[in-house]
C-alpha cells in the first residue's frame, strides 16, 4: 500500500510532463504552418506580378506601327488603325490602347493615315480614325470608324465573327427638296451633294456606276435633281449639272467639283490629303455639258486670268496684308478680314500659301495665316472641321461666311464677293 502512495505522485509527475511536451510540439507545428502559409502567399503574390509583367511586356508587341513585315509574322487576328498625329481623337485612342494589355490573339498596328496613301486607297479609308479588320492575305473583313479603348476593338471585331457581318457600308440615296439638310446631318463623316439632272446623259452614266458600286464606310453622297433645287443651287454657287459639293452636316460647303463618274473620281475630288494638283500651265479649261437625251456636246472654254509679274512694291505691300494670324493684327486691320485654317502637312494648303504670297491682295482685304494644328480653340469657335479652309469675320469676330479649298486671291475674291 506504501509502494503505490509512493508511486502515484511519480506517475502524475511523468504525466504531466509528457502533456507539456506534446503542447510545445503543437505550438511549434502550427508556427511552422503559419510560416509556411506566408511563405506560399508571397511567392504567388511574386509569380502573379511576374505573369502579368510577362503578359504586359508581350501585349507591346501586339500593338506595334504598321510595316508589311509585321503583319505578315503575325497569326493572330489583325486590326490596322489609321491614326492622324493632328488627330485629337486618335491621340486618345493611342493612349487608352497602349497603356492597356492587348487579349492574346489579336494584334492592333498603327499606320500613319497622312504617308500611307496607297493602303487607305486599297481599303476605301475616307477619314482618319478608321480601323479595318484583315485576313492573313490582306482581304477586308470589317471596317468601321471611332473606337477608343481595346475592349471596343475585341467587340467590333467579335461582332463580326458571331454575325458574319462583313465592313460597313457608305450611302447613296436619293434626296427630296425637302429633307436634304435632315438626311446630310444623319451621314457620316464625308458627305457629298451630287447635283444630277434626268436629261444629263453623264449624270446617268455616273448614276448607273454610283449604284453598282460599294460606297466606302464614312462617305456619304446624296443625289440632289438639279432642276428642283433652285435654293440649293443658287446658296453652292452650282451652274451646271453634274456638279458635285463637299459639305460638313451644317450644310456648310467644304469644296465643290465637276463630272466625277466613279467612286474611285470622287475620293479623288475630296478635299483632305487627296494629294490635289495645281493646274498651273493650263489657260484655259474646258467644260463638257450635255444637253438633253441627244448627247450633244458642248465645249465652251473659260478663259484663266494670268497673274501679271508683281513689282517689288506690290509685293511689299502685300507682306502687310497676308500674316501670320494674333488677336492684334486682327483686331487693328480695317479692311475686310479672311482667316486661312493652314496645316504644314497639307500640300493644297502650301500651294495656296504660294500663290497667296505672290499676288496682288486688293488693299480692303487683309488674309490671316491661322496654324489649323494648333488654333483648336479658334477651330471650335468657327467649327472648322478641315485644313484649307477659309472664314470671312466681321470687326467682332463674327463669321459672315466660311468655305474650303481657294487656291488663289482670285479664288477668294470670287468667295467675298459672292
Amino acid at each position: 500500500m506504501k509502494k503505490l502512495l509512493v508511486l502515484i505522485p511519480i506517475l502524475w509527475v511523468l504525466f504531466l510532463a509528457s502533456c507539456t511536451s506534446w503542447q510545445d510540439q503543437k505550438v511549434q507545428e502550427d508556427t511552422n504552418s503559419k510560416v509556411a502559409n506566408v511563405t506560399n502567399i508571397e511567392d504567388q503574390k511574386t509569380e502573379d506580378k511576374q505573369i502579368k509583367d510577362i503578359s504586359l511586356d508581350q501585349s507591346k508587341w501586339q500593338y506595334i506601327t504598321y510595316s508589311k513585315e509585321a503583319i505578315q509574322n503575325t497569326e493572330w487576328k489583325k486590326v490596322l488603325f489609321f491614326n492622324a498625329s493632328w488627330c485629337g481623337s486618335c491621340k486618345t485612342a493611342d493612349k487608352n490602347i497602349t497603356e492597356s494589355w492587348v487579349p492574346s490573339g489579336l494584334s492592333v498596328f498603327k499606320v500613319d493615315y497622312d504617308s500611307n496613301f496607297e493602303l487607305r486607297k486599297k481599303y476605301w479609308i475616307v477619314a482618319q480614325h478608321t480601323f479595318v479588320q484583315v485576313d492573313n492575305e490582306w482581304n477586308m473583313i470589317k471596317k468601321w470608324i471611332w473606337g477608343k479603348t481595346i475592349e471596343d476593338i475585341e467587340w467590333e471585331v467579335w461582332f463580326s465573327e458571331k454575325t458574319s457581318v462583313t465592313f460597313e457600308k457608305g450611302i447613296y440615296k436619293d434626296v427630296t427638296e425637302s429633307n436634304v439638310a435632315e438626311e446630310v446631318k444623319a451621314g457620316k463623316w464625308r458627305r457629298v451633294l451630287f447635283f444630277h439632272a434626268s436629261w444629263c446623259a453623264t449624270c446617268k452614266a455616273a448614276d448607273t456606276s454610283l449604284r453598282g458600286s460599294e460606297i466606302p464606310a464614312g462617305l456619304s453622297i446624296f443625289k440632289i435633281d438639279f432642276d428642283s433645287n433652285v435654293e440649293l443651287r443658287q446658296k453652292y454657287g452650282v451652274t451646271s449639272q453634274h456638279t458635285f459639293v463637299e459639305v460638313d452636316k451644317k450644310m456648310n460647303k467644304l469644296k465643290m467639283w465637276r463630272a466625277s463618274k466613279t467612286v474611285e473620281d470622287i475620293l479623288s475630288g475630296l478635299g483632305e490629303h487627296k494629294n490635289i494638283k495645281v493646274k498651273t500651265e493650263t489657260k484655259t479649261e474646258v467644260k463638257e455639258e450635255i444637253q438633253e437625251e441627244t448627247k450633244t456636246e458642248v465645249k465652251e472654254e473659260v478663259e484663266v486670268e494670268v497673274q501679271p509679274v508683281l513689282e517689288t512694291e506690290e509685293v511689299k505691300n502685300n507682306i502687310w496684308q497676308y500674316v501670320e494670324y494674333s488677336q492684334e493684327a486682327v483686331k487693328n486691320a480695317l479692311w475686310d478680314k479672311i482667316l486661312f485654317f493652314h496645316a504644314t502637312w497639307c500640300s493644297s494648303c502650301k500651294a495656296a500659301d504660294k500663290n497667296i504670297s505672290a499676288e496682288t491682295i486688293p488693299a480692303w482685304l487683309n488674309i490671316f495665316k491661322v496654324d489649323f494644328d494648333s488654333s483648336t480653340a479658334l477651330r471650335k469657335q468657327y467649327e472648322v472641321v478641315w485644313q484649307h479652309t477659309f472664314v470671312q469675320i466681321d470687326d467682332n469676330g463674327n463669321m459672315i461666311k466660311k468655305w474650303f479649298g481657294s487656291r488663289s486671291v482670285k479664288d477668294i475674291l470670287a468667295e467675298v464677293k459672292s
